[in-house]
């Protein structure tokens, strides 16, 4: 089996951190070779540089989600995402994010998602960083902000876009992530966005510790050799062939290669 990577692991969560070496461990036993940890707070930044640090598997990416730019974890006496710039440089930051827009909330600010979405953009395009990007209820937004950069690489994250936003974005040349969304039942639009899109333009992702695995339980890396057989079941591949196909981590972060070890590359 094609070496698999998970291209958002929340690692960082406690119920990941006291067991790290289990974790990496359990996934790399079902082929799960790397795995990308996002940050999405301050402190959630420094520990994903501190894990990346740590260990060869993994590599982080560091943002502040569009939900936590006001959360008690960022110091008020810092501009969190000023720090970003600190972090950027350090072994293993691969990618700036998680970032973007989420308006699930009515009382959600708009104004300063968009303003903090766009400093983290520019970061990106300054440091010729890929971004992660979360998106909820705020396609027009997106879309209208991210066709002011271009050039700008990325992943669109647990995409749940309508398929003409889909449409939209593929022409900005990003990439998308599924997870184990696919096992809920009645997602019916996610299932035909996995059979329209390009085999080279989808990644994999679980979004653990906040998703649920095939059996119900919290997922982790381990669970995406399942991902990999759900998406390949709706488009009616096989799984190793589809796995070949999926180089979109390599064409994003120039490291992870089809075939190469990652502890020697990135």
């Amino acid at each position: 089996m094609i070496p698999l990577i998970d291209t958002h692991a929340h690692l960082t969560e406690e119920v990941f951190r006291t067991r790290i070496d289990d974790v990496i461990e359990r996934s790399n036993a079902r082929g799960v070779a790397g795995m990308i940890v996002p940050g999405y707070t301050r402190d959630a930044c420094f520990d994903a540089v501190r894990l990346a640090g740590e260990h060869p598997s993994i590599r982080a990416a560091v943002g502040i989600h569009p939900l936590f730019l006001t959360d008690p974890v960022n110091s008020p006496a810092t501009d969190p995402i000023d720090e970003l710039e600190t972090l950027i440089d350090r072994t293993g930051v691969i990618a700036i994010g998680e970032i973007g827009l989420d308006y699930r909330h009515a009382s959600a600010d708009r104004d300063a998602q968009r303003i903090a979405f766009r400093r983290q953009l520019d970061l990106a395009m300054e440091r010729d960083l890929p971004v992660i990007l979360h998106a909820v209820r705020a396609e027009a937004d997106l879309l209208d902000i991210l066709r002011r950069y271009s050039g700008i690489r990325g992943i669109v994250h647990r995409v749940s876009c309508s398929l003409d936003a889909v449409r939209q974005l593929m022409k900005l040349k990003l990439f998308f992530s599924v997870g184990p969304d696919l096992f809920i039942p009645g997602r019916s639009r996610l299932h035909e966005l996995v059979r329209v899109l390009p085999d080279d333009r989808m990644l994999l992702e679980t979004d653990c510790p906040f998703s649920r695995g095939l059996r119900g339980d919290p997922s982790g890396p381990w669970d995406l050799p399942d991902v990999l057989e759900a998406v390949a079941g709706l488009r009616g591949d096989a799984p190793e062939t589809l796995a070949a196909s999926m180089n979109g981590h390599h064409a994003l972060f120039g490291c992870w290669s089809q075939g190469r070890d990652v502890s020697t590359v990135c």
